[in-house]
């Protein structure tokens, strides 16, 4: 299990996590814990902030990982796992069925899945040539120029076979769908082989001591035949210097999203705690009940006369008893409910077969100092570079929990390309902020070198500490947790990250 810490945007940063499954068990089970050490100047408590705002504010994505390729393995026709291999295989079903729900859908998904694949392997290549630019020239490889000569031919090549392969699909009785697919998967692939190989050029121009002419332009021809092609086409994705480009980006977004979709898990509620809820409520009606009753008992043989005072007084009594008992018990309900069941649960369904896949179980509560766990406590202090930092900062801590089962047998059963699952947290902290002081400030000094006083801008800052425990678990198949003994553990790792916050958001971050 490995993960990434980030700044997503001024008010957001995430966490990704990736899930390597254990192939030889069943079932792979993984435990995360987040602890926000946050600031009490910022005034989150369990009161100011509850379940509903954090649930609110933290958004997750579960998807395959992107599943790699090389050059060779994309172009290999004899390659099972490649997708215009796949496509190929249908091509002749799909021309003696061209309406078949089942074959447009098959076909589909692996457009999309090689759209996802051909982006990932594109920039991973750009960045490798890139990296080799950049080297000093005596350590530069000797065979670059013709290394991305190779690579440029292949990347032709590719393109022809995808084009080649479009065409027989191109039939009229196909679903629209699946028109629409293929021909947006024209244009994406030829805006990324622009965009990458233009900063390839950037790059290769200006580092590079011996440029190519060659080389050269085969990279602008390249470049340009890709622009020319979606200008004849009339597509949305054209960037135009005369303009605010917004149907560019509306579609650019549009497109990334609906290809990097297919690797996208669904998530989907169950709700586990409606039930028992029910039940504590009914007993709690039960228990009010009963104490009326019993109330009404006790004042009908102590009281003689309806109309005394005393029998008023006794009945207002009872009905405030009565009424207390029932929400105290419901209080005391939602309590244990907290205890004995996640917060929120659910369900992990293939885009591909809609079968379930595993599940994902969260909570959040608000705990003091003293109930965490001393290891977590360690992480924590060794941050502080005195005691007096430590004293001089209180913190309110929250703790985010969140426990992911996988079910290693499906996956590997239906999919070969990918396996491992990547889990990105979002987490925004604007209501966190809503409270900080001005972002900034001036104090005045007295500068001894012009011998006057002069205005000094202080930034003011609030430093959100995490400490995050990731930790494996063996096979939970046949056991449920918590148990009364210990589970193996394959692995525990601490992460420690601190998020600069001010109050126009994130002013940076960094795992520590």
């Amino acid at each position: 299990m490995r993960s990434i810490f980030e700044r997503h945007d001024k008010y957001t940063f995430e966490a990704k996590i990736n899930y390597i499954l254990d192939t030889r068990q069943p079932k792979n089970k993984y435990f995360l814990t987040f602890y926000f050490f946050i600031p009490k100047q910022l005034n989150l408590t369990h009161k100011s902030y509850s379940r509903t705002d954090f649930y609110t504010d933290t958004h997750t994505y579960i998807r395959f990982r992107n599943p790699r390729f090389t050059l060779e393995e994309l172009l290999d026709k004899y390659n099972p796992r490649s997708p215009l291999c796949r496509i190929a295989a249908t091509i002749n079903d799909l021309r003696q069925n061209p309406a078949s729900p089942e074959i447009n859908h098959k076909i589909i998904y692996e457009l999309r899945m090689f759209g996802t694949i051909f982006k990932a392997f594109l920039k991973t290549q750009v960045i490798n040539f890139i990296k080799t630019i950049r080297q000093e020239p005596k350590v530069v490889a000797k065979d670059l120029d013709r290394d991305l000569d190779r690579f440029i031919a292949g990347l032709r090549e590719l393109l022809r076979q995808f084009e080649d392969l479009g065409k027989d699909i191109d039939l009229p009785d196909t679903s629209r769908e699946l028109r629409e697919t293929r021909n947006f998967a024209r244009d994406l692939l030829s805006l990324e082989v622009q965009n990458h190989l233009t900063l390839l050029l950037e790059v290769y121009r200006k580092k590079y001591r011996k440029v190519s002419k060659k080389t050269l332009d085969a990279l602008i021809a390249l470049i340009e035949t890709h622009l020319f092609f979606r200008k004849s086409r009339n597509s949305h994705l054209i960037r135009d210097s005369q303009t605010m480009n917004e149907n560019f980006t509306y579609w650019e977004g549009i497109l990334k999203k609906y290809f990097q979709g297919v690797l996208y898990l669904r998530v989907q509620d169950r709700d586990t705690t409606g039930m028992a809820q029910h039940l504590f409520y009914a007993v709690a009606a039960g228990v009010a009940m009963s104490l009326s009753i019993m109330l009404g008992y006790w004042i009908g043989t102590r009281f003689t006369s309806e109309r005394s005072t005393s029998f008023i007084i006794a009945i207002v009594v009872a009905y405030m008893i009565k009424d207390r008992a029932k929400d105290i018990i419901r209080a005391y309900s939602n309590t244990l409910l907290g205890r004995l069941f996640p917060d929120r649960t659910f369900v992990i369904k293939d885009q591909l077969t809609k079968k379930n896949i595993g599940t994902v179980k969260e909570s959040m509560h608000f705990i003091l100092p003293q109930n965490i766990p001393e290891q977590v406590m360690q992480e924590r202090s060794s941050g502080h570079m005195t005691r007096i930092e430590e004293e001089g900062k209180p913190e309110d801590i929250l703790v985010y929990q969140k426990s992911v089962t996988l079910d290693t047998r499906k996956i590997s059963r239906w999919h070969t390309r990918q396996r491992d699952i990547d889990e990105i947290i979002r987490f925004n902290v604007r209501k966190m902020v809503q409270y900080a002081d001005d972002s900034f400030h001036f104090d005045t000094v007295w500068d001894p070198r012009i011998k006057k006083t002069k205005k000094i801008k202080c930034a003011k800052v609030y430093h959100l500490n995490l400490i995050i425990r990731l930790e494996t678990l063996a096979d939970q198949s046949r056991r449920k947790l918590p148990l009364s003994g210990k589970p193996e553990k394959k692995q525990i790792i601490f992460k420690r990250v601190r998020v600069i916050l001010n109050q126009d958001g994130i002013a940076r971050m960094a795992e520590i």
